[in-house]
């Protein structure tokens, strides 16, 4: 994993929300390319290793979320969990 990648993951974990491919270039300092060239990475990987979370584009923005497979498991309980859920298991 990349230095980038690692960013990426770490920003989009504490948001718990989507955030957009502008404010995160300028977060990590990075090129909007270079961001969703790593975004893309995130994703491969989360899929290869089949994680039960998966990274979401939204329009211009990404998002961590839970794999929709654990809907039964992700029970809402605050609004940044019941957010991912929503998304990712089309709530």
């Amino acid at each position: 994993m990349t230095a980038l990648e690692a960013g990426l993951e770490a920003v989009l974990f504490a948001a718990g929300d989507a955030v957009t491919i502008e404010r995160l270039s300028a977060a990590l300092e990075a090129a909007p390319a270079e961001l969703l060239d790593a975004a893309a990475a995130l994703e491969n990987r989360y899929d290869f290793e089949n994680r039960g979370i998966m990274l979401l584009r939204i329009e211009d923005k990404l998002q961590l979320a839970s794999r929709p497979m654990y809907r039964a498991v992700c029970a809402p309980r605050d609004r940044i969990t019941q957010t991912a859920c929503a998304v990712a298991c089309g709530a």
